[in-house]
């Protein structure tokens, strides 16, 4: 973890993809990076293809990452290393490309930002902030509704709930560091959210995803599905009440 500027604080892991450290140690170039997104494109269009035969809808989601939202709060160091390609931006070239479905939450944040009232990053998150899950979630069920032919509800934010005691996620790097005495925070929301209607049909949903789908998991979102299955890392099924039910095998 490493403080940047405004008492911002970030994940090394993070700072090392946006300045390219991370892609030179897993593909050695930006040339072999690009021949191996096009080939798991091409494996993802054969599971679109299958999913289709069997009657299911493919839905791709693009998170976005705090150091792309807010690269001026970075380290100096770093913010004077950020590599001009951007991993996200071509696989959304290559999605537009295959026309396949997806959400491009990197691009609608950075269009959000200094918009908002409160943050789309908490200063000690590395998720997006608990404030932008009724956006974020009603976006989604908006875009499967569309895929799916079927009127989806929307999410209703019924209470802002201002409260300086963080979720997991939005304090989750102050939670990591041990501690003597907690940090000073500013008062934040973490929306209580209900569904717009409950008397909609609902479909199923199987999510493969990392972290970022725990709040959304963990939120009203869920409950417009009969059933809303979350594989979390493509290791472990989620119950809706999160409950860890078995492990997956992982398709190299």
């Amino acid at each position: 973890i490493l403080a940047g500027k405004n008492e911002e604080m970030f994940l090394k892991l993070y700072l090392n993809e946006i300045t390219g450290k991370t892609l030179k140690n897993c593909y050695g170039s930006e040339e072999y990076f690009k021949f191996i997104a096009k080939k798991e494109i091409e494996k993802t269009l054969v599971l679109i293809d299958s999913l289709r035969n069997h009657g299911t809808a493919f839905l791709y989601i693009e998170a976005p990452s705090k150091t792309w939202i807010y690269p001026e709060y970075m380290p100096q160091e770093y913010q004077d290393s950020i590599m001009s390609f951007c991993v996200q931006d071509y696989y959304t070239q290559l999605l537009k490309e295959n026309n396949i479905s997806h959400i491009d939450f990197l691009s609608y944040f950075k269009s959000l930002k200094g918009k908002t009232k409160y943050p789309l990053y908490t200063r000690y998150g590395t998720h997006w902030a608990e404030s932008t899950i009724p956006f974020v979630a009603d976006s989604i069920l908006s875009k499967i509704g569309s895929l799916i032919g079927q009127e989806m509800p929307h999410i209703v934010c019924v209470d802002e709930n201002l409260t300086t005691k963080y979720s997991k996620q939005d304090g989750e790097l102050e939670s990591l560091m041990n501690l003597l005495l907690p940090i000073r925070k500013p008062a934040v929301p973490k929306p209580i959210m209900a569904l717009s209607d409950t008397t909609l049909r609902k479909p199923n949903l199987l999510v493969v995803a990392d972290s970022y789908f725990v709040q959304l998991h963990e939120s009203a979102f869920a409950d417009a599905f009969d059933r809303c299955e979350y594989w979390k890392d493509n290791y472990h099924v989620i119950t809706k009440d999160l409950e860890f039910l078995d492990k997956v095998a992982v398709y190299p």
